[in-house]
């Protein structure tokens, strides 16, 4: 998958950002077969963490393509399953309950 998210996920790390992957990575990883092109995080809400966010957008220039393998994935917070379903059936989406009814099969 040709994305951003390995120098992302690198600076995110190297400036100590309290995050949790969400949304179309979160489904991906938990077996939906989409294509994505964002990186859907949420961030602890403190201005130091806000302050550490920033720089680490920063640093990754936001410009740089990069692969990044499941493997790699693993090594990142992401929402874990059962949460991943109760956001998306909540959200009412319909791409959301789509992919809330892939989940369930897998």
């Amino acid at each position: 998958m040709l994305n951003r998210y390995r120098e992302i996920f690198s600076s995110l790390e190297r400036n100590r950002v309290k995050y949790l992957v969400i949304g179309g990575i979160a489904a991906v990883y938990h077996g939906v077969p989409r294509a994505t092109f964002d990186l859907d995080i949420l961030i602890e809400a403190t201005p130091e963490n806000a302050s550490r966010l920033l720089k680490a957008l920063e640093e990754a220039q936001m410009g740089t393509a990069a692969l990044i393998s499941p493997e790699e994935l693993l090594r990142h917070e992401i929402v874990v399953f059962k949460d991943l379903i109760r956001s998306k059936r909540a959200s009412g989406r319909p791409r959301d309950l789509a992919d809330v009814r892939i989940l369930e099969e897998a």
